[in-house]
């Protein structure tokens, strides 16, 4: 095996999870796959960094890195941090201004069964009584957070009809330990050891006591009150973002938590179903387990690009804004003459309350965006160059435009569009860029997740 002399001078945290140096470790994949091609790479480990992935290059076409740190350089077209609350401008000096950074909890990587329970899960909490307590700390679970909450559950006042359902891997060290201690309970307790149901058992559950990661995403999705913990440093973020939406109760971190503490807040939720009533609310805006179609269609979708419009889009414009499929969907249908779509589109290039965008696709322009800003909130619009129609451009569009906001507006918190009743297909495309509906007004928040 060919050894390679270390560098020391960006070393990336972590970097012992490795076992090797970047430099071996690449060399390993390399060879492993035998110089065959790939369309994409998916890059998921802390301890690499862009060498590595500029090490890859040869064998893939396109690198996507999966991140929650944004604390080191990248060699990416593509960059998911699934963190709640985390902003693209995290990332800014760690990729180039080609990467597609994808941020917040809207891609949250779930197995499809969440999204399929969704509905099951929100219905069946109608009172939020607190009848079945679900513990989920980690497969492994190392530092025994199981077992702290386990004791803190003595000295709490959870309803004598609640079972508590435990779920543990195989593997996890505490396994046998945390088995013997749920036999002194006074609540009938089920230790699960690697379950295949987790969505259903979540589901199924009235609060839930986790660790502050990725079962995040799935309790949101559910509309699962729960407590979180964050068990190793980067954990903390997530929880403390979960908890200024109001989204779960965040305690800290593992390792300066008393028992009194957790069983405190078991107690209290408890005692106030509102309190649960009010953590499904938030928790159910946060994930909808629709991540992974999202990726997948950015990976797979044409890089849509936008840039400002300009007076030489004038004519172009005009001739789409008054095709009549384009402006039977219009609030104000009615035709146009050319003086006045010059004359607006003058005003609205130097207009600092509204902004107007011409998205392109391999250079050729394929769609219009407007934005009119008041204060924080951006009001949306969006007409497709007719050629460009049934190609299902909408949602890349929308997603190039939004970033361009959220890059060049940083006072803009939300994004909303007003949409016909009888406009399915606008609909359809708002829905499936995040949007949330109410009374045909579609909203997006910005900078919250």
């Amino acid at each position: 095996m060919v050894q390679f002399k270390p560098e020391q001078a960006h070393t990336p945290p972590y970097v012992s999870w490795l076992g090797e140096t970047w430099e071996t470790d690449l060399f390993q994949t390399q060879t492993a796959l035998k110089g065959e091609q790939f369309d994409w790479l998916i890059v998921d480990h802390y301890a690499l960094d862009e060498r590595w992935e500029r090490g890859m290059r040869k064998l893939a076409k396109k690198i996507m890195v999966i991140d929650d740190l944004a604390d080191r350089m990248h060699d990416c077209d593509m960059l998911l941090d699934q963190s709640f609350g985390r902003k693209d401008e995290a990332y800014k000096p760690w990729v180039g201004q080609q990467c597609t950074v994808l941020t917040g909890s809207k891609y949250a990587l779930l197995r499809p069964e969440f999204s399929a329970l969704r509905d099951y899960s929100l219905k069946r909490r109608a009172d939020n009584k607190l009848e079945h307590l679900l513990i989920t700390m980690g497969g492994v679970d190392q530092p025994n957070a199981t077992g702290q909450v386990l004791e803190a559950l003595q000295y709490s006042s959870l309803p004598q009809n609640c079972r508590i359902t435990v779920v543990m891997g195989a593997e996890a060290p505490w396994l046998d330990a945390v088995r013997e201690q749920a036999k002194k309970l006074d609540w009938p307790t089920d230790i699960k050891v690697n379950v295949s149901n987790m969505a259903q058992l979540m589901a199924d559950s009235d609060l839930a006591i986790g660790a502050a990661g990725t079962t995040s995403w799935e309790i949101c999705t559910l509309g699962l009150p729960a407590i979180v913990i964050a068990t190793v440093d980067n954990q903390k973020f997530t929880g403390e973002s979960l908890a200024i939406a109001g989204a779960s109760w965040y305690l800290g971190q593992l390792d300066k938590l008393t028992e009194n503490q957790i069983s405190t807040v078991i107690s209290h939720a408890a005692s106030d179903p509102y309190a649960l009533t009010a953590l499904q609310a938030n928790a159910k805006k946060i994930a909808d387990g629709k991540g992974a179609e999202r990726i997948t269609r950015a990976m797979l979708a044409p890089i849509v690009e936008v840039r400002e419009a300009v007076i030489g889009d004038g004519e172009m414009l005009f001739s789409w804004r008054n095709n009549p499929i384009v402006r039977k969907y219009f609030f104000d249908a009615s035709e146009i003459n050319i003086e006045e779509h010059l004359c607006w589109l003058e005003k609205s290039i130097a207009s600092k309350d509204r902004l107007l965008l011409v998205a392109t696709l391999d250079g050729d322009p394929i769609g219009s965006v407007r934005f009119d800003l008041i204060e924080d909130i951006a009001e949306i619009s969006i007409y497709l160059n007719p050629d460009s129609m049934g190609q299902s451009l909408g949602v890349n569009i929308l997603d190039s435009a939004i970033a361009w906001i959220n890059r060049t507006h940083v006072e803009i918190r939300k994004i909303q569009a007003k949409v016909l009743k009888d406009n399915i297909a606008s609909q359809r495309v708002f829905d499936e860029a995040g949007f949330d509906l109410k009374h045909y007004t579609f909203c997006r928040m910005l900078r919250l997740g």
